[in-house]
């Protein structure tokens, strides 16, 4: 004990230190990330992206086919920059479908060929709106508030700043009890089939107590959404779309309990 009460202000500096350089790392390579996302969407994804976008929307056959042809000269032409796209994914795929075009202009044109062709190419854009628009937010997710609050009067702006981890934590607290809840429910009705006598239960003085923590939640939230819009309901969708999944996989693993029974 003696030792440890010796050696305690050199462990607290050397895991300060530790606790800084980690700090400093990261956010450093949040920083490069930035930079080569940054130079990603401006020399290279972004007019990728949305010429290809154009080129899907042509009802044309031979005008699409054209375009289709200055898109795949313009980018071939600058193959050494197509590391800036930043997923080996795009990059190999489009050197394919490259080569796949060529084999049909050169000769190998069948139905079946320009079938095949246009599902990848189908595919490729699918990948490659899904990559941009990742990218995009990834840069530009705070653009919308630091636009607002740096524009706003102190006395706002420091209300603001407060309420914003504060509905981060609230959104905590919500999710928590709303997961607590539906495990409760869970597993009452796995207790109620009576399939197995030795089912935990979650007491409940514990869902009584989530069930007050998911109220009180979300009354606090629909205040702060006065202040900070668009919050809430794309939790609410996520979270619909997570218990979708859950009620889906819950009634899968019923019909296998209920073939089970005597």
């Amino acid at each position: 004990m003696f030792l440890i009460k010796e050696y305690l202000p050199l462990m607290a500096a050397v895991i300060a230190t530790s606790l800084a350089y980690l700090y400093g790392q990261k956010n450093n390579k949040v920083s490069n990330f930035h930079d080569q996302a940054k130079e990603s969407l401006d020399q290279i994804l972004g007019s990728m992206y949305f010429s290809l976008r154009q080129i899907i929307k042509l009802e044309d056959v031979y005008e699409k086919e054209y375009e289709l042809e200055k898109w795949f000269d313009r980018y071939t032409s600058e193959i050494t920059t197509l590391y800036k796209l930043g997923d080996k994914w795009l990059i190999d795929n489009f050197i394919s479908l490259n080569t796949e075009y060529k084999k049909i202009k050169e000769g190998a044109r069948t139905d079946q060929s320009i079938k095949a062709f246009n599902r990848s190419l189908d595919l490729y854009f699918t990948k490659l709106d899904k990559h941009y628009w990742t990218t995009f937010t990834s840069l530009y997710r705070e653009y919308s508030w630091f636009n607002r609050i740096l524009n706003a009067h102190f006395s706002a702006r420091l209300f603001l700043e407060v309420l914003k981890p504060l509905r981060n934590i609230l959104q905590l607290f919500f999710l928590t009890s709303l997961v607590t809840l539906f495990l409760g429910l869970l597993l009452w009705l796995i207790d109620k089939i009576d399939f197995s006598q030795d089912s935990y239960l979650i007491p409940i003085e514990y869902i009584i107590l989530a069930g007050s923590i998911l109220f009180l939640s979300f009354l606090l939230l629909m205040f702060t959404e006065i202040f900070i819009q668009g919050t809430l309901f794309k939790m609410f969708e996520i979270i619909g779309i997570f218990v979708e999944k859950l009620v889906k996989l819950f009634l899968k693993f019923l019909m296998k309990l209920l073939r089970r029974s005597p």
